[in-house]
């Protein structure tokens, strides 16, 4: 969507996270237009089997983190308006669960269903 709101053919009215897009600092966040507690993400995760080893699973989490913060990687995402983030394990897991809990609550109070 960038693309066409940066060349006019969308215009944005609002981003949805709680701080203002670096790659469209004018567009203002929903907070910012007045409507409040709607921080809605876009996010990504690597998942591995339970039970990996502890040397596997930090042989990847090194990987991932090095690939992910490559200047080229950090440069081209942040082009499109990714923020990178290389969380540990344990950091990406509690992320997890409160986002699993947050829209469980939504799910919840909006009598969501799966119809």
């Amino acid at each position: 969507m960038l693309q066409h709101i940066q060349s006019g053919k969308l215009r944005a009215l609002a981003v949805t996270g709680d701080k203002r897009s670096a790659v469209l600092p004018q567009v203002m966040t929903l907070g910012e237009s007045g409507v409040k507690g709607v921080d809605v993400y876009s996010w990504q995760g690597v998942a591995a089997p339970v039970g990996l080893p502890p040397a596997v699973r930090a042989q990847i989490q090194a990987a991932l983190t090095a690939a992910l913060n490559d200047p080229q990687v950090k440069q081209k995402n942040a082009e499109i308006g990714v923020e990178t983030v290389a969380n540990t394990p344990e950091q990406a897991h509690a992320f997890q669960k409160s986002e699993f809990a947050r829209w469980k609550k939504v799910i919840e109070t909006g009598k969501i269903t799966a119809d």
